[in-house]
Parts: C-alpha cells; structure tokens; sequence
C-alpha cells in the first residue's frame, strides 16, 4: 500500500510544471506550476475580459486584458486578478514575491471569437 500511495504522490507532482524564480513560463488555461525556491504554486484560472485592439486593426486605445491566477502556498490559496501589458502593470505582489504577466496570447483578430481554453500567459516569478 506504502508503494501505491508513493506513486500516487509522483504522477500527482508529474502533473505541475517545475519552473525556476526570475524565469518566464508558459501557462495554459487550468495549468499548474510550481515554482521552485518560491514555495508557491500558480494556477491560470482564466481571462476575465479580453478588450485588446484586434491585431489586424489600427485602434486609438490598446484596450485591455484581465488574467486571473491563483497562488497557493502553504495550503492557502489566494486569488490574483492582473491587467495584460501594455493596458496595465502585469505584476502583483505575493507575499515576498513579484508575480509577473509578460504575455497573453493569441492576440485577437478582428471578427474572431477566442476560445477560452485557447489562453497561455507566459509568467515570471521573482523576490520582491
């Protein structure tokens, strides 16, 4: 029994993406990874709102993205909501960490609808 559970245990801890501090990673919508010497895990919940300017269009306003993660550490789980660049910062402070959102994609094209699942957002954790 004491080697199933075990093995439960490492398929569990295959599924998270292992990631560094000061490094950028890629999350796809319900992604999990966590992030060594940080002693967090982050989960891409979803976008909450996606009004960028469609690439394909010439826009006064860049329009913005809402990012929805959450942070695990320590069996405390919080949730952090993080504007796109260029509309907003893309950082938010946790605990004595920065988490970053550098990127969003795809990008949104005039006249197409992006499925939800279809989001990445490329991450990077650091010391505050």
């Amino acid at each position: 029994m004491t080697g199933l559970v075990a093995f439960l245990a490492l398929v569990a801890c295959a599924e998270l993406g292992q990631e560094s501090l000061d490094e950028s990673f890629t999350l796809r919508v319900g992604e999990t990874a966590r992030v060594e010497n940080a002693g967090i895990e982050i989960q891409f919940e979803q976008v909450v709102s996606d009004s960028r300017c469609p690439r394909d269009v010439t826009c006064i306003r860049a329009g913005e993205a809402v990012v929805r993660l959450s942070v695990e550490a320590g069996g405390t789980q919080e949730p952090l909501q993080l504007k796109v660049p260029p509309a907003g910062s893309g950082r938010a402070r946790y605990r004595h960490l920065v988490i970053t959102i550098e990127a969003l994609d795809p990008q949104t094209e005039s006249g197409k609808r992006i499925d939800p699942s279809a989001y990445e957002a490329t991450v990077r954790v650091s010391r505050a």
